[in-house]
């Protein structure tokens, strides 16, 4: 048997290990999460929620600036080298510990803008993600290039797990929203340990000038998308959060995170696995059909009942299981269903055009239409909450068409 057809081999048994693992047990434990959501929901304040909202936004944002689309690119890469590993490292940990010194000093402006003053602490406690994403950024690239995504969907079980424990435990505790800031910050530690020990990878500092460029040429074009996706997805909390307050940020927020929750836990895990893939056999154009194929079917399969199942039900399903305080949500709800099942034939496509180099095209696509998302939100935000999530099905729709066509 040729080494090219064990490669052909290794890579077919770990994709489809990896679609197993990687989205049977995240769809377990999505069960356990969604049961999670609705507990907490009854427990805490729709403002907990919008002061959580604003908080991710602005982590998740310097997140991507701290990994500058190098994650990407080493999955991307015909080889690595170790030197790219640790030039990673250093380079992630460099701005991480300077995105924590700004908003450390910066906290008590932002909450002051917002006029949210828990804003200021809750931000400060929660820079620490940063930091303990820059030690295990570079442990789970090297997982997800070498297709190890049964180990990842365990480690990712466990973080799951302890994080609802914790933010349950705190909440009925009369925590507040700090039960999820603190439940987000110690499932992150517990995961950290098991990440570097399954990936054989210690992390040191190591500044290889030669090999950033070489990360920097896929990269720059998967940060900026990466900014691009982050405004996508996150403008309208920013922008609801100022002009219509954090009580309705709330309702928008859990409705948009109950329709969202199956797309991340299903096709977001299948992505993953699918760029990882697809970069592996980049080079044989039946290869990357059959398990685009695959992967579309499968995402079809999963998400759709799901996500029009939601919808079909929002109404009974917010009455009955969150309570009377949440009618408002309902609405949205149903619109961010129908959402993500676009979303979710679209998944697939870019992790398609990202593996076979398109990531150009496809990321001034991204641009064009965010640009026009951000315009069309300004504009409608004072219509409510309601007029927002129906803009963003409209782009999500205009985003399947492009990217089918350049795909």
């Amino acid at each position: 048997m040729t080494e090219q057809k064990t490669d052909e081999l290794d890579v077919h048994h770990k994709t489809k290990q990896s679609v197993v693992w990687y989205t049977t047990l995240p769809f377990v434990m999505h069960f356990l999460r969604f049961a999670n959501s609705l507990l907490l929901a009854r427990i805490l304040a729709p403002s907990d929620f919008g002061i959580i909202g604003i908080i991710t936004v602005i982590m998740y944002y310097s997140d991507t600036f701290c990994d500058f689309g190098f994650s990407k690119a080493i999955i991307q890469r015909k080889k690595v080298e170790q030197a790219h590993y640790f030039s990673f490292f250093s380079f992630n940990l460099t701005i991480s510990i300077l995105f924590f010194s700004v908003f450390q000093l910066f906290a008590p402006d932002i909450a002051k803008y917002f006029e949210v003053p828990e804003l200021e602490a809750a931000i400060q406690a929660f820079t620490f993600v940063l930091l303990i994403t820059a030690v295990s950024s570079v442990a789970m690239a090297k997982l997800r290039r070498e297709l190890q995504f049964k180990a990842l969907a365990i480690i990712e079980a466990v973080k799951i797990f302890s994080s609802m424990v914790i933010s349950l435990t705190l909440a009925l505790n009369g925590f507040g929203f700090w039960s999820l800031i603190i439940a987000m910050l110690a499932s992150q530690v517990i995961a950290l340990i098991p990440i570097l020990i399954v990936a054989r990878m210690l992390p040191r500092p190591y500044w290889g000038l030669k090999y950033l460029k070489q990360l920097v040429k896929f990269g720059k074009w998967d940060f900026f998308g990466g900014q691009i996706k982050l405004v996508a997805e996150n403008v309208d909390k920013l922008i609801i959060g100022k002009v219509l307050g954090t009580t309705q940020l709330g309702f928008y927020d859990k409705a948009l995170g109950l329709a969202k929750m199956p797309y991340e836990q299903i096709s977001g895990k299948m992505a993953n696995v699918s760029f990882s893939s697809f970069s592996r056999v980049q080079e044989d154009e039946a290869q990357l059909q059959y398990y685009f194929s695959k992967i579309v079917a499968l995402n079809a399969l999963l998400l759709m009942p799901l996500l029009f199942g939601l919808a079909a039900v929002a109404e009974s399903f917010v009455l009955s299981l969150l309570g009377e305080k949440w009618q408002p949500m309902i609405r949205s709800l149903e619109l961010f269903s129908f959402s993500f099942v676009l979303a979710s034939l679209t998944s697939p496509i870019t992790s398609m055009n990202f593996a076979a180099n398109k990531i150009k095209p496809q990321t001034i696509i991204n641009f064009v239409l965010t640009s026009l998302l951000l315009v069309a939100m300004l504009y409608w935000v004072k219509a409510g909450v309601e007029a927002v999530a129906i803009t963003i099905m409209v782009f999500n729709l205009f985003m399947f068409l492009s990217s089918f066509v350049l795909l």
